[in-house]
């Protein structure tokens, strides 16, 4: 089963991150608050915690004899974020299908220079580091978005190759290279079989490798960040 990871960058110095922390641990989720977090592990440099949100909603439930009756539930999004005072240390695992409201919740905690967003990777960097930490490594499949082919005509271009479709790709188009949006990799390890990682421009990964990986990718969105 793959692992989803969504990577931020932002501005936190060591002094911010620990006003964080205490203001994370101010912030615990109970039964009587409709939003907060519990934190898992809370360290210098490293924090780990989940973000509840409660919400309710009315569900139909069907009654002996055929009719009908409203009933009030209460519900929860749960946001699983790892933290970490560097330039790519906000990442949330297993992204719900919105994190507004934990990156709005954050926000509120982080002082008003500290600034959170997407970051801008450099996928040909990305593969060469995760090859260099893994071994070899082979693109599958690359996605160049907005490349413009012509005048007034832009489009998304997909390619594959069960070789190496990075090397093909900047063959074809060596005037898109930054255009590279997305990269499939595939790792062959004669002990852990086939691993897949997928990498987007703006810090989404999804992979097969395991959770115990989540160092070594986190050093690779540092290395690979465009300046």
């Amino acid at each position: 089963m793959a692992s989803r990871y969504r990577f931020y960058q932002w501005s936190v110095s060591a002094k911010q991150f620990t006003l964080l922390r205490k203001r994370l641990a101010e912030s615990e989720f109970n039964d009587e608050v409709s939003h907060g977090v519990r934190l898992t592990k809370a360290g210098r440099s490293f924090i780990e915690g989940r973000y509840f949100q409660k919400f309710s909603y009315e569900e139909q439930e069907l009654l002996p004899g055929g009719a009908t009756s409203t009933v009030e539930r209460v519900g929860f999004v749960i946001t699983n974020f790892i933290l970490r005072p560097t330039r790519c240390g906000l990442v949330i695992a297993s992204p719900p299908r919105s994190v507004s409201s934990f990156m709005m919740f954050i926000s509120t905690l982080l002082d008003h220079n500290v600034t959170v967003q997407s970051p801008r990777l450099d996928l040909i960097r990305v593969k060469r580091l995760v090859q260099s930490m893994l071994g070899t490594c082979t693109v599958t499949s690359v996605k160049i978005a907005g490349a413009q082919l012509a005048e007034n005509v832009v489009a998304d271009i997909a390619i594959t190759d069960q070789q190496d479709a990075l090397e093909r790709a900047l063959k074809l188009y060596p005037q898109h290279r930054r255009c590279i949006g997305k990269i499939d990799i595939v790792h062959n390890d004669t002990h852990s079989g086939k691993s897949r990682l997928s990498v987007v421009r703006n810090g989404s990964i999804s992979t097969t490798l395991p959770r115990t990986a989540i160092d070594m990718l986190w050093s690779v969105m540092e290395e690979a960040l465009e300046e």
